[in-house]
């Protein structure tokens, strides 16, 4: 296959939905997801600039620590580990990477490639190509030992293709290469035997005869010679071209049967996740039956249709079924985290735009945290609290079904119970 196309009909769809449906999976691309109330570029700037700490010296981060264990010696042991992982760590990746995302794509890259051992060892089959493209380029004999060696019959087999095409681009080369040979096959053959017998001979009818022969002989090695170069023409090895076409034949269908394998892993790694988005959604929206099996169908050809036109997966899921070591689950594992990654980015985005804004508002399960008896948990009528900034994820409750819908709104719960909301409604 081309590309990894994963077929998801199968992945528990409802009675009567249809199952010829088809995917396949990869990393770093994220979903554009229409906004609620307000402006994308916006919202990512606003979290970005609230999410993403300054940086600081690590000095002030060891002061940081010793003020904070002075003041808390109980503490002290956990804030000497806490600051031990973070020098570790920036010692570690953050020495060789200016993003975690960096890292993440060097680490998909070297797993693709079959890890460090691999890598190794197309370095060393790397090197042997320099070394036989160099004594190609200046004409070093060594550079046929192994091919004879390792390809015997090949190289005989190649023998007429090359002459021809030495004779096409270089005769005089030809010439040279083939002339000593020549000879010698018309000397096994009794050429110079031949003429010296006639040279030697006094009867004009015998000399006669002889030169007849002679013509006669050099008539069929010549015929046999065009021949030959028309056989090779048209067919060089008839039973070497069997022998590649099943090859190929079998080929394909190991190659079909490992596809089955990461098709049917792929359906049952992604069956689960896929079930709860949709029957979140189908609750949120209130749908039938009928609506959640289309919006389940929708969803899944939407996000089918943006992996496929996804060249960086494409080209992540290809180096993983291209290498040597691969296996049905090293493939499956990939293309099912991608998908499901994927469908929670487009879930909400899907069900928006068949049935718009949830009916009803957003729902609001009873708050996980403790509420203040003097802290009010809404707004007046019901709404949320409207608040200056987005709050950190520490203070949000994230656990609620319908955490990333509110998110996406600019609203959220707070683990105090509060609803709130970072962005003005319009009036």
């Amino acid at each position: 296959m081309a590309t990894d196309v994963i077929d998801v009909a199968s992945l528990g769809a409802e009675p009567g939905q249809s199952t010829e449906t088809s995917v396949e999976s990869d990393a770093g691309v994220v979903s554009s997801v229409e906004n609620v109330g307000g402006n994308q570029e916006s919202q990512q700037q606003e979290a970005q600039q609230l999410e993403i700490p300054q940086q600081v010296t690590g000095k002030a981060i060891r002061d940081a620590v010793r003020t904070l264990a002075e003041a808390h010696p109980e503490q002290k042991a956990v804030l000497k580990q806490m600051a031990d992982a973070f020098f570790r760590e920036t010692q570690g990746w953050k020495g060789a990477f200016d993003a975690p995302q960096k890292a993440l794509e060097a680490k998909q890259l070297i797993e693709a490639a079959g890890g460090a051992e691999a890598i190794a060892q197309a370095q060393q089959r790397l090197a042997g190509y320099d070394a036989q493209e160099t004594g190609l380029e200046s004409g070093d004999p060594a550079v046929l030992d192994s091919f004879f060696e390792d390809y015997p019959q090949g190289a005989a087999q190649l023998a007429p293709h090359y002459l021809a095409r030495l004779e096409k681009t270089n005769p005089a080369a030809l010439a040279s290469a083939v002339g000593p040979y020549a000879v010698d096959l018309l000397t096994q053959a009794g050429l110079g035997s031949h003429l010296e017998m006639l040279l030697a001979e006094t009867d004009p009818a015998r000399v006669k005869t002889g030169l007849q022969m002679l013509s006669e002989w050099f008539k069929g090695q010549r015929q046999n010679a065009q021949q030959t170069r028309q056989m090779g023409a048209t067919a060089q090895n008839p039973q070497a071209e069997q022998i590649k076409k099943q090859q190929e034949a079998l080929n394909q269908e190991r190659e079909q049967i490992f596809s089955d394998g990461v098709t049917a892993k792929v359906n049952a790694d992604v069956a689960s996740p896929l079930t709860a988005l949709v029957d979140q959604y189908a609750k949120q929206y209130k749908l039938n039956d009928a609506q959640k099996a289309h919006y389940r169908e929708t969803l899944v050809q939407t996000i089918i249709k943006d992996m496929n036109a996804d060249e960086n997966y494409k080209q992540q899921a290809n180096l993983r079924r291209a290498n040597k070591k691969r296996s049905v689950d090293s493939v499956a594992s990939f293309v099912a985290g991608e998908f499901t990654r994927r469908a929670k980015e487009k879930a909400f985005e899907v069900a928006k735009s068949i049935y718009g804004a949830p009916r009803g508002g957003a729902v609001q399960p009873a708050g996980t945290g403790v509420v203040k008896p003097t802290t009010p948990q809404t707004a007046a009528g019901g709404g949320p609290l409207l608040i200056s900034a987005r709050p950190p994820n520490s203070q949000l409750d994230l656990n609620r079904p319908d955490a990333d819908l509110l998110l996406i709104k600019g609203q959220g719960y707070l683990k105090d119970g509060r609803f709130v909301t970072w962005r003005r409604q319009p009036a």
